[in-house]
């Protein structure tokens, strides 16, 4: 089977139907991967799925490195502002899609589709 869930399982990446997880539980929102830092510095994804703008030393804290560390990962995962908007990724307005979300409406869901639009873009300029 590919991909998602088998039937009647939870998906564990969608956060409609599952609880934040603690770090050491596996999967956690707060692992540090190019996914989760997408949401939580550029989005402003919170734990709980809700929204709050968070500076470097805050988001460095949720995933517990420094912020050197984590301006580190922003360079090599390719996720600094300018790289995003470089590629053509609107980043402001993806923010304001994520902070208007309706009630109900999973931003990590919203912020995964962002992702795959990220990853196109990616894509299409390593084709050219």
């Amino acid at each position: 089977m590919h991909g998602g869930a088998p039937h009647g399982a939870q998906d564990p990446d969608d956060c409609r139907v599952r609880a934040p997880q603690s770090a050491d539980s596996g999967g956690s929102w707060d692992t540090l991967d190019p996914f989760n830092l997408f949401c939580a510095y550029h989005l402003g994804i919170t734990r709980d799925n809700g929204f709050k703008m968070q500076a470097l030393p805050d988001v460095a804290r949720r995933f517990g490195v420094d912020v050197q560390t984590l301006k580190q990962h922003l360079q090599e995962y390719g996720l600094e502002t300018d790289a995003l908007r470089r590629a053509g990724f609107d980043v402001e307005y993806a923010k304001l899609d994520i902070q208007v979300a309706p009630e109900g409406v999973s931003r990590r869901e919203l912020a995964r589709t962002m992702w795959e639009e990220i990853e196109d873009l990616r894509d299409d300029a390593d084709d050219e």
